[in-house]
């Protein structure tokens, strides 16, 4: 093995960074504001808060969310 096939080996094996921003939709805004993930294929089970300066959400819009202390945060809404 050459130090480049090493190298390839070594950062395959690293853990991938999670994103600290992400994309969704909303799904439901029903007792709190769920969504579904870009690139997910079912709606998480989670209720997400939202920064007040978001505004009133609605069904299928788009929103960012932001990690913060280990959860996601609603930041903004892509219009």
């Amino acid at each position: 093995m050459n130090s480049n096939d090493l190298l390839k080996t070594i950062t395959n094996a690293q853990p991938k960074p999670e994103a600290t921003t992400k994309l969704a939709k909303v799904t439901s805004i029903s007792g709190g504001t769920y969504v579904q993930f870009y690139g997910e294929d079912t709606p998480s089970q989670m209720n997400y808060k939202k920064i007040a300066s978001v505004g009133t959400l609605a069904v299928n819009n788009t929103v960012i969310l932001t990690k913060i202390n280990g959860s996601y945060i609603i930041t903004g809404r892509v219009s």
